[in-house]
């Protein structure tokens, strides 16, 4: 019984796998017919943004979007995204209106820290609500590994009075200073990175100086994809203690 039991499963583990298999070559063949007409239509709306100049002082940059849709009709619920403006590629060593062959990264930029010109002007993922924001504590700290920050200016970092194995003490840096933003472009740049989504988190959105310290941050990607030839495009993430059901037609309004 338990031989027979056994031949069973695994003839339907077998028989899932086969249909698995199907789908995701059914899938990966609609994605191949319809990848290049709507890269082609990304194209054209992106075309568009050179014949704007209609963006006011301290707005958030213009973006133009195009929503990919791609699904079956098995059991995929479907891959979707938003790619933002295509950056002037005149001088680009990537071919930036296409995804073929890219590695494209993830970018936070949600580091922080008083006074770097943010309005917020507070820690924001170095250090957990220090008791004394001038001078937090290691016990405090929540990343995994200290970067390295030997590239930056000193003029873009915050000292702590953490110290250091060598007798200095720790340096922080900020991604709403544009020259941090921009060196890690450039590491993109030098590494064969073409560019990056930026996630735009949606929890506190709705804050004025949250939703401005964002921006200003976003404002530093798009600048420093621009100065290295990169690629970006906005990533919305929607989770969070605070959003509900309205978070849809929020995301909307950002955009």
């Amino acid at each position: 019984a338990n031989a027979a039991g056994s031949s069973a499963r695994m003839l339907k583990h077998r028989r899932k796998k086969h249909n698995a298999k199907e789908r995701g070559e059914s899938w990966r063949q609609a994605a191949d017919e319809r990848w290049p007409k709507k890269m082609h239509e990304m194209k054209e709306r992106g075309a568009s943004l050179t014949e704007r100049g209609d963006e006011a002082p301290g707005d958030p940059p213009a973006l133009e979007a195009a929503s990919i849709h791609i699904s079956s009709d098995d059991e995929w619920d479907g891959v979707s995204f938003m790619a933002a403006q295509e950056v002037d590629t005149s001088e680009a060593k990537h071919d930036a209106p296409t995804l073929t062959n890219k590695i494209i990264c993830g970018y936070q930029g949600w580091f922080s820290y008083p006074g770097d010109g943010a309005p917020i002007n507070r820690w924001k993922h170095w250090f957990k609500n220090p008791t004394d924001p001038e001078s937090p504590s290691l016990d405090e700290i929540t990343i995994d590994m200290f970067p390295a920050t030997d590239e930056y200016d000193d003029e873009d970092l915050i000292e702590t009075g953490i110290p250091m194995r060598d007798g200095s003490f720790a340096k922080f840096y900020s991604a709403v200073k544009p020259k941090v933003v921009l060196k890690h472009f450039e590491w993109m740049e030098t590494h064969g990175i073409a560019g990056v989504f930026h996630m735009r988190f949606m929890e506190s959105l709705h804050l004025p100086k949250n939703r401005e310290w964002k921006t200003m941050v976003l404002r530093n990607v798009r600048s420093a994809a621009e100065a290295t030839g990169r690629s970006f495009a906005v990533s919305y993430n929607i989770a969070g203690a605070t959003l509900n059901n309205d978070v849809l037609d929020d995301l909307k309004a950002d955009w």
